[in-house]
């Protein structure tokens, strides 16, 4: 064999590992990820932001209670539950009570129910379908649905695993398009592992990637020129969260620095059909 066929083949063979090795990476850091989201869940109760959990939870029981096609209208203005049920408490040490009593070790005080007050969402109609579903997840786990569980945090949590996933491959798919898969794999590595989307889907109950996966997306199809599909996706993140709108002034800009007005129109006449 000549020395030419010998490099063929040897080069080759180095791209096949290389290619494997890259699979196999991209596989750990997923997997590195996703365990990373679930063991935050075990931090103690004051890492988290129990408010923006609060509201997810009053939207889904909210929709599982009244109906789905009742998330706009049914009682919207005065809805409440119990989010504390009323118990007793044992005195171990003196202390003032909000009353302005010192009670004294041994003492025994009644604590009432804490009610939680809250207006139903007021997502697009695809977040509601979401929220729906989480909430018919959190009653077949919990007859009593109580907020602030590790399952009902789980339920609130898993839909931005997801988003945060695809969002950390579309960034991976764009660089990976303009550089090259080492690159693409750095970017995906630092997308899914950023304090910012930990921070903010994890500990504090957000929701942001569910708009921010698709707009992504829809940068990366707009980028390879394939337009229905990136209407389709700027469309999803319309239907999930109002704050895509943000894209359209940078849309715009895009399509009429490249002289594409007729691709402009056609990309928003399928927005506007999926919507």
């Amino acid at each position: 064999m000549s020395k030419k066929g010998k490099k063929s083949i040897i080069n080759e063979k180095w791209k096949n590992s290389s290619h494997k090795d890259y699979r196999f990476i991209f596989l750990g850091i997923t997997l590195a990820g996703l365990i990373f989201r679930i063991l935050l869940l075990g931090l103690p109760p004051e890492c988290f932001y129990p408010y923006d959990h609060l509201t997810n939870y009053v939207w889904w029981r909210h929709s599982v209670e009244y109906g789905l096609l009742e998330d706009y209208g049914y009682n919207r203005s005065d809805y409440k539950f119990t989010c504390k049920e009323a118990g007793t408490i044992q005195i171990k040490e003196p202390v003032y009570g909000p009353d302005g009593k010192l009670y004294q070790p041994g003492d025994i005080i009644n604590i009432p129910a804490e009610e939680y007050k809250a207006r139903p969402i007021n997502y697009p109609p695809l977040a509601a379908y979401i929220t729906h579903i989480q909430g018919l997840i959190h009653r077949a786990f919990d007859d009593r649905m109580e907020p602030l569980t590790l399952i009902a945090w789980l339920i609130l949590e898993f839909p931005s695993y997801i988003c945060d996933w695809i969002l950390a491959l579309g960034c991976m798919f764009i660089v990976c398009q303009w550089k090259n898969k080492k690159s693409g794999i750095i970017a995906y590595s630092l997308m899914w592992l950023c304090p910012g989307i930990l921070l903010t889907g994890v500990l504090w109950g957000q929701c942001d990637s569910w708009f921010l996966a698709p707009a992504i997306w829809c940068i990366h199809f707009c980028l390879k020129e394939q337009w229905v599909l990136s209407g389709v996706m700027w469309g999803t993140g319309l239907m999930m969260k109002p704050q895509t709108l943000l894209m359209a002034a940078g849309l715009a800009y895009f399509f009429f620095t490249t002289k594409k007005i007729k691709k402009y129109l056609e990309y928003f006449s399928k927005v506007f059909f999926l919507l």
